[in-house]
Parts: C-alpha cells; sequence; structure tokens
C-alpha cells in the first residue's frame, strides 16, 4: 500500500534486478496519488505482473485497513510485504520462495539491514536499539556494505515483550493462513504487523528464519 510514491522508482528499480521473475507486484492506492501517477514513478513496463489498486472510498486511513486489502487483492498463495520506501536484495524473491518450498512454513522472516534518509546512508549502531546490539553483523547486499540484524530465536519470552529484534523484514506469508488468522486487524493504526504475527503464531503458524539480510529499511530522522 502507498499513500506516497515518492519512492516506489527506487523499489520498482530492487524489484527489476529480481534473480525469480514469476512474481506479481500488488500496489494499493490509498493516497492523493492517481493509479497514473504511481505507474509513472514506476517507469517502462516492468518484467514482471503488476497490479495497481485503488482502495475503495471510505476505506479508512489506517495501515491495517490498507494492509489487509492489498494483501487480498494478491493472487498467489505466497504474499510477500514490502514498505514503499523500503528495498530488496535483488535474491530476495529466490530466497523466500526456495525455503518456502523447502519447508512448507506459514511465516517467514530474513534478516534485514536498516539505512536512513534519501541518501540510504548507514548510520551504524546508532540506527538500532541496544537490545540488537548483540546480533548485528557486517555484510554486503547486492555489492553495498551494510550493517545488518541476525533476528533472535524464536521464543514466547523474547517474543511478546520486544518488536524490534524478532519476526522482522523481509516477511512473507501463506495466504490461506493468514486469511484463516484473521488478516490484519481494519482497526489498527500502529504495531500491526506485530499484532498480526503474534496472532499467527498463537494460531500455530509454521514460522521459518532465513538468516540472510534480504531486506534494507529505510527509517527517516
Amino acid at each position: 500500500a502507498t499513500h506516497d510514491p515518492k519512492y516506489l522508482g527506487e523499489l520498482a528499480a530492487t524489484l527489476r534486478r529480481q534473480t525469480f521473475s514469476r512474481f506479481e507486484w500488488v500496489i494499493l492506492a490509498n493516497g492523493a496519488a492517481s493509479i497514473p501517477e504511481i505507474a509513472a514513478k514506476i517507469g517502462k513496463e516492468p518484467p514482471f505482473d503488476l497490479q495497481i489498486v485503488a482502495a475503495p472510498e471510505g476505506t479508512p486511513a489506517r495501515v491495517g485497513a490498507v494492509k489487509r486489502l492489498a494483501f487480498l487483492a494478491a493472487k498467489a498463495e505466497l504474499v510477500v510485504e514490502i514498505d514503499h520506501d523500503d528495498l530488496l536484495a535483488s535474491n530476495a524473491l529466490e530466497r523466500v520462495y526456495a525455503e518456502w518450498q523447502k519447508t512448507g512454513a506459514d511465516f517467514l522472516y530474513s534478516d534485514m539491514a536498516v539505512v536512513e534518509g534519501e541518501d540510504l546512508a548507514d548510520k551504524g549502531l546508532a540506527a538500532w536499539p541496544s537490545h540488537c546490539h548483540p546480533g548485528l553483523y557486517e555484510c554486503e547486499i547486492d555489492g553495498t556494505k551494510r550493517l545488518a540484524h541476525r533476528v533472535v530465536p524464536l521464543s514466547p519470552h523474547f517474543f511478546f515483550s520486544v518488536n524490534i529484534g524478532g519476526p522482522c523484514h523481509v516477511r512473507a506469508f501463506r495466504k490461506s493462513f493468514y486469511e484463516k488468522a484473521g488478516g490484519h486487524r481494519p482497526d489498527f493504526t500502529i504495531s500491526d504487523d506485530y499484532e498480526l504475527i503474534t496472532r499467527l503464531y498463537i494460531e500455530g503458524a509454521k514460522f521459518h528464519h532465513i538468516p540472510e539480510p534480504l531486506y534494507v529499511y529505510r527509517v527517516f530522522p
């Protein structure tokens, strides 16, 4: 979902570089930008399927509501969530699909790097909460050195008390289990992802961690 297509061109570039090409990109337009404006940000016709869907009039401006619509619009059984201002490693979708085929997981997640602002600057330790510092490691994503975080082992003791550090981006959901668990709650304006993942855990979803940095998460100071 996007309310501002400013960074969609950068995200589109990482999708064009994917080593796995059998996917559809679903964009839910829930802001002032029109579908033609969003398409213009993406540029030339992509080498993958593209579905740009306008949020129905009256859709609540809550992140849970718009993500729910985007997920339900997806045609595939495996749905990968990407924030509209973030980036994927070029092998991200290939690795996620291969691990899903191998494990049969209902929810998959990887390690990630964090960058800041327009120039994608790596701020090192300053970008991470102190409880994440023990899990940080140097890596290279598509030729650029980054500082990534190794997600902590899944356990109810840590998972139910800390959002950052637990299962994070990249995140991939088996759509049938997502629907079985009730999907994103449309009344949530924050922590919708944490609440959903917690509910998946309680419902007995099979979780699988991919110990590689497949996602670049952008924050703004």
